[in-house]
Parts: C-alpha cells; sequence; structure tokens
C-alpha cells in the first residue's frame, strides 16, 4: 500500500472551522464529497503509487478527487 499525507476534515488549525462543516446538506458539493468519500474505490490508484520506501508521502487520491 502506498504511503499517503495525513489528512483530517475536521482539523482546526489554521482555520477557526471545519471545511466539512460548510457543506450544506443537497448541494452540489455535499454531493460530491460523499460520493467520493463513501461510493468511489481508490483501490486502483494504490498501484500507481511506488513511494512505501523512498520519496514523500503522497496526497490520498481522495483528496485530490
Amino acid at each position: 500500500m502506498a504511503t499517503g499525507k495525513a489528512h483530517n476534515y475536521r482539523q482546526m488549525i489554521m482555520l477557526p472551522l471545519s471545511l466539512e462543516d460548510q457543506l450544506l446538506p443537497g448541494s452540489l458539493a455535499w454531493a460530491i464529497h460523499e460520493l467520493v468519500e463513501h461510493r468511489v474505490d481508490t483501490a486502483l490508484f494504490d498501484t500507481h503509487y511506488a513511494n512505501d520506501d523512498t520519496g514523500a508521502p503522497a496526497y490520498p487520491p481522495k483528496i485530490v478527487l
């Protein structure tokens, strides 16, 4: 499995708000977030990351999508 950068949608560092809380249920942005987080299988991307032993951690595919 590829090494990925850590991420947290609920982080409160640098911004005094949670970006996930800013998505209005029923909006296009909320629908895209739900699809990417809960419906899209990103395991296909793991074969393209070969940074387990060397290199910087990559952004997780869900963050990029």
